[in-house]
């Protein structure tokens, strides 16, 4: 999640879906999404996400949410043109 203070991490999740994924994924539209998709509504099952998981998950975000931070500071507060 992103704040004024900067980005806070939440937790982690993983649902794994019903449907096998492919060996391989042409470029181009994604023809069946299906296995692509998970969440409890399609049938997906939630496993527990590893410590090692979540640090790596938690280190991602810290990352990710400072650039995206960065980048509205920039273009939001410090790049509004006036007149």
């Amino acid at each position: 999640m992103l704040t004024v203070n900067g980005p806070v991490y939440l937790s982690s999740r993983r649902d794994i879906s019903p449907k096998a994924l492919p060996s391989n994924l042409a470029p181009g539209p994604v023809v069946d999404p299906a296995p692509y998709l998970a969440n409890v509504e399609l049938a997906a099952r939630s496993v527990r996400v590893t410590s090692q998981e979540c640090e790596l998950c938690e280190r991602f975000a810290d990352r990710l949410g400072r650039i995206l931070c960065a980048f509205l500071q920039e273009r939001y507060v410090s790049g509004i043109r006036l007149g």
